[in-house]
């Protein structure tokens, strides 16, 4: 986890979730954020810290609550919690458990971490459709109430928001709901006109992304193209020196795949 632990502390994860989920239009974003959701177990519990703020903002932009955004996010990162479009760390974990229960049968036998992968891969587009047409079909009808009491008072918005927002936002937050005053404001102002800007405020900060973000991005992404292309070469090469004796399937490079998986992760979070 130390290659996700750079790659958070980078805000390389946080600005890819942000630029996805803003650009996508309104038809697909329960879709989207429940595919970012599923295929986040890659980035293990921070998906949590960084998706449920940013879906909740997301689906409030649109008209939708903020509730039901976060709902969403959590439920498609706890439900499909290692089905994922992407190899994780968890796989080669669950690869040694296999292995060592199917050599009770076979001592030679060896579960390759990625055996899983087409199945988990498979998992999760049909886990992130099962969460979309329940959200669109039964929870868009039981929060249309919600959304509109959120759009009254800000109350429950401003709460799922809050996780995502700079100390200084949510101090002004607390003196609004405190004195019905913003802080280092006047009387005139009231607490639900504050409480109404601040949950602007919070929705635009958190799906705002600057043009030096977005540069960033491209950059790590040409760095993981080039991370990828040497991993393949090293792995599909006859003469690499880490291509297993019986083909790829054998080579160091799929049988630790946690080592690829961390340095992808470490090279896009520095660059």
């Amino acid at each position: 986890m130390l290659g996700v632990a750079v790659a958070e502390g980078s805000r390389l994860i946080s600005a890819a979730i942000r630029v996805a989920v803003s650009r996508v239009s309104r038809s697909w974003l329960t879709f989207t954020v429940a595919l970012v959701g599923v295929t986040g177990s890659v980035a293990s519990d921070a998906i949590y810290i960084i998706l449920i703020p940013l879906a909740a903002a997301a689906f409030k932009a649109v008209g939708r609550s903020a509730v039901l955004g976060a709902i969403v996010a959590l439920g498609s990162a706890s439900a499909g919690y290692n089905a994922s479009l992407l190899i994780t760390a968890s796989d080669p974990l669950f690869a040694g458990i296999s292995t060592a229960a199917a050599q009770l049968i076979e001592e030679d036998y060896v579960v390759s971490p990625i055996a899983n992968y087409f199945f988990a891969a498979a998992s999760a587009v049909v886990l992130a459709a099962v969460v979309t047409l329940v959200t669109e079909l039964l929870l868009v009808k039981m929060t249309e109430r919600m959304r509109k009491e959120e759009d009254a008072a800000g109350g429950a918005a401003i709460a799922v928001l809050a996780a995502g927002r700079p100390a200084q936002v949510a101090d002004a937050q607390d003196s609004v709901h405190k004195t019905g005053t913003p802080a280092g404001g006047t009387a005139e102002g009231t607490a639900g006109e504050g409480a109404e800007q601040q949950a602007a405020t919070s929705e635009e900060e958190l799906l705002s992304y600057s043009a030096q973000e977005v540069r960033a991005l491209l950059w790590s992404g040409l760095a993981l193209a080039v991370f990828l292309a040497m991993y393949f070469t090293l792995l599909f090469l006859p003469a690499s020196p880490l291509s297993g004796e019986g083909g790829a399937l054998e080579s160091p490079l799929l049988a630790d795949v946690a080592v690829p998986i961390a340095l992808a992760f470490l090279v896009v979070g520095l660059t």
